[in-house]
């Protein structure tokens, strides 16, 4: 055993150090300005240091004294402070400040013509006729830097900007009853509701900044606003901050130094609708969100509560709306628009919007998947990046070639084209009429007439054959059977036999192929051009078949089907069944829901003016809401 050696005489003995706490299984709590504003912001820094980095070069005192003042420390008493110190080193110290991209020269330029453009149309401002940033207040920024951002967007579009919140243009606000509520500092804006972000950047600790900062601050201020998204700390939240000015943080997408510095991203969920909130997130699709056949589902409540479209005679007009794509393109042999349908068909071979590939932006729509009964703009738009990324193509008489997808040319083209014909003979009403009928027995059971009564007259009443009239037998009175709307309501039978004729006499036979085998080979119109049938298949070339196969079902269900039955039946549920679909003929409905609308009108609602409604909607936070009519055991 190994022996200790003695300690020399005079040195203490060193004390053996007690070993650290183990903290590995210590959890800290998120920080958001590590976690959370690294994906959106390039840059992020505390409002001191960025009102530092903005200072010029040469401005090495006002460095040293916005470093120096009132610094917060842990060792700080109140005592060595004032009240308004100790708030502006708060926040100085505690607010973040997300860097965005900024303004370059030009724009500097251009926002000191916009400030003496601002200054001019304020009769009662302290601006004066400035024709530069100076000797501005904390205020007089706050409104010239709102005023700037409705400038700058359109007439029909709200600035994505937080202090812009409760804000519109005096143009919209009168038409919805605001002129009363113009705001003074803010020429041609009206307010709808107070924005609290404003007046606290209006106000101390805020204005204590411009004399702090000197010559320029003003410049620094409007910068900060416009370009930057500046968080607060939320009050007994741990690493919480709150959003106070800046574009939201939901509009904002995530930055690709994000993806630089290696910050981890957050895992793409499994299921489809989670994968569109999370690709709303990211701007885009990846190869792992491609969403598969079994995950899509039809939105299937779109064909509910539908109002029936009238014609000039004010009668009932069946078929298809005059919207749907195959009504609004009815020369059959026009080739360009034969091509504009097939980008309704097949989307995803165009490079267009579509269910498999493509995102969701919940700010059109709080479905899992859009309505694609209109997409003339997208397609416009889509038209507009081709030309100006490839030539133009033109035929021999100098007009513009429609240009397909390899795999649309040909025999696909052609079916296209069938179907436009098919769908121009098919009629409609005559199909409902002959699945659908209305029985008039049907009718007289749920109203029955009127019994007939025997009314004599006042002479024949008082004269000799009133003592014969009193012996007759009166007709007894038929009991009166409760009405119930339900019974007039199309068999389920009835409307699926409705739809199948539809589609078989609409959509051309040759588009299933040869099905009894249910092989995707056997479809002749989804090969390649210039591949026989007997050909073997490779594993790309049935991919791609499927994939096109898959887009025809998604159009002949999302954008036939469900169009037909909303433009020929009116789909509610009733009081008294639960969970359980009624399909009521538009006619047979309107029949039976105006009296009860016209009751509604005479008995419990009033008629207003216009100018009145639109006053009362606007001082409400809220809209309105629809009438809508159930059916129900009586009525």
């Amino acid at each position: 055993m190994k022996r200790k050696r003695k300690a020399k005489p005079g040195v203490e003995q060193s004390m053996k150090k007690p070993r650290a706490a183990d903290t590995s299984d210590t959890v800290e709590a998120p920080d958001v300005r590590r976690t959370v504003l690294p994906l959106f912001y390039p840059k992020v820094q505390t409002l001191r240091q960025y009102l530092i980095s903005k200072l010029p070069n040469h401005s090495k005192k006002r460095k040293r004294r916005l470093e120096a003042h009132c610094l917060l420390r842990a060792d700080t008493t109140s005592t060595e402070a004032t009240v308004h110190g100790a708030q502006l080193a708060y926040l100085l110290d505690r607010t973040v400040v997300g860097l965005g991209e900024g303004s370059d020269q030009n724009e500097d330029k251009a926002r000191e013509k916009e400030l003496e453009q601002f200054s001019q149309q304020l009769s009662d401002s302290t601006l004066g006729n400035l024709t530069q940033l100076g000797s501005i207040s904390q205020a007089e920024i706050v409104d010239f830097a709102i005023w700037l951002l409705f400038k700058k967007h359109g007439a029909n579009r709200r600035p994505p900007h937080v202090l812009c919140h409760g804000y519109q243009r005096t143009c919209a606000a009168g038409q919805n009853g605001l002129d009363v509520s113009v705001v003074p500092g803010i020429p041609g804006i009206a307010s709808h509701f107070p924005n609290k972000h404003v007046e606290s950047m209006k106000h101390q600790p805020w204005s204590n900044l411009l004399p702090l900062l000197g010559k320029g601050g003003d410049r620094i201020m409007v910068d900060l606003i416009l370009d930057c998204g500046i968080f607060i700390p939320v009050e007994g939240g741990a690493g919480n901050l709150q959003q106070l000015s800046g574009t939201p943080l939901c509009e904002l997408k995530p930055t690709s130094v994000a993806n630089e510095n290696h910050i981890p991203l957050p895992k793409t969920p499994k299921t489809t609708l989670a994968r569109s909130v999370a690709s709303r997130v990211s701007g885009r699709a990846t190869a792992a969100q491609v969403n598969k056949p079994m995950a899509i589902r039809f939105v299937r409540h779109r064909m509910l509560y539908a109002k029936a479209a009238l014609n000039a005679k004010g009668d009932v007009r069946f078929g298809l709306r005059h919207i749907h794509v195959l009504n609004r393109f009815p020369d059959r042999d026009d080739l360009e628009q034969t091509t504009h349908i097939m980008k309704y068909i097949f989307p995803r071979q165009f490079g267009l919007h579509n269910v498999f590939t493509s995102a969701v932006d919940f700010k059109e729509t709080i479905q899992p998947f859009k309505d694609y009964t209109l997409r003339e703009h997208e397609i416009m738009q889509a038209n507009e990046d081709r030309n100006r990324n490839k030539p133009v193509l033109k035929d021999d008489a100098g007009e513009q070639r429609p240009s397909l997808p390899k795999r649309l040319r040909g025999r696909a083209a052609s079916l296209v084209h069938k179907f436009r014909r098919l769908h121009a003979r098919c009629s409609y009403t005559e199909l409902l009429r002959y699945y659908c009928p209305v029985q008039q027995r049907d009718v007289a059971a749920v109203c029955p007439s009127k019994t007939q009564e025997v009314h004599l007259s006042a002479a024949e009443a008082d004269g000799p054959l009133a003592e014969v009239y009193a012996l007759l037998p009166r007709p007894q009175e038929r009991p009166k059977r409760e009405i119930s709307f339900v019974d007039l309501a199309t068999c389920k039978a009835h409307v699926s036999a409705f739809c199948r004729a539809v589609i078989s006499t609409v959509v051309p036979d040759e588009f299933w192929g040869m099905m009894q085998d249910l092989k995707i080979t056997g479809i002749p119109w989804l090969r390649p051009p210039g591949i026989i049938l007997t050909a073997k298949t490779s594993l790309p070339d049935v991919s791609k078949r499927r994939e096109i196969f898959a887009e025809l079902i998604y159009y002949i269900f999302d954008s036939l089907l469900i169009p037909l039955i909303r433009s020929n039946f009116h789909v509610t549920e009733s009081n008294i069944h639960r969970n359980r679909l009624f399909y009521f003929r538009h006619d047979v409905w309107r029949t039976l829901s105006e009296p009860s609308l016209t009751t509604l009108k005479l008995s419990m609602y009033e008629e207003m003016k216009t100018n009145q409604v639109v006053k009362t909607l606007a001082a409400r936070p809220l809209g309105f809401s629809q009438i809508r009519l159930l059916p129900k055991i009586t009525g």
